[in-house]
């Protein structure tokens, strides 16, 4: 910004990197933004593509989680082999006499242990990322129409104005202005 209405170039303002000197009033570039996101995001075929996509990279996610879990499953078993393995030395094996040994096998099995709590927090985490995978509202076309249409007409509200670029900042990440 470089006034309260109007919107310059932050490499030219904040950097010096940029010789545009051009400024757009605010008004103007929420307008642009508004009916960009009327006439490009409210698509239906668009819409259908994105919900696709969408549900495609939740399956992969899904995926990934759940070959995340089973891998962690597998190592806790071997894990759990060889905890069962040094115990049975301890309980079989272990004399007054072999302090050393019995030395190294404690912490053996106390790293396999720290190791085991480790992939059950992986599995743990895997297990909740699959239960938390979200949905698609049906809806969610309208929803998001009305959520720009509200955000629009409040742009011309005063009182409504703070809450509407709001909504609007939380939908674009950045806006790119380019001189010519």
């Amino acid at each position: 910004m470089c006034s309260k209405n109007r919107l310059s170039c932050a490499g030219m303002r904040d950097r010096g990197i940029c010789d545009n000197r051009l400024t757009i009033r605010r008004d103007e570039v929420e307008a642009r933004v508004v009916k960009a996101m009327e006439e490009r995001l409210w698509n239906q075929e668009l819409f259908e593509e994105f919900c696709q996509e969408f549900t495609r990279e939740m399956n992969r996610l899904h995926g990934e989680a759940t070959a995340a879990a089973a891998g962690a499953d597998r190592e806790m078993a071997t894990l759990d082999r060889q905890i069962a393995k040094l115990v049975r030395w301890i309980a079989e094996e272990w004399t007054g006499d072999n302090n050393a040994a019995a030395s190294g096998v404690r912490r053996e099995l106390a790293g396999l242990e720290q190791k085991k709590a480790e992939l059950a927090a992986t599995a743990a985490a895997a297990e909740s990322a699959q239960r938390a995978r979200p949905l698609l509202h049906p809806e969610m076309g309208i929803v998001y129409r009305h959520w720009v249409m509200e955000a629009r007409d409040g742009l011309h509200d005063p009182d409504r104005r703070q809450d509407a670029v709001m909504a609007l900042r939380a939908m674009v990440d950045e806006i790119v202005l380019t001189a010519g």
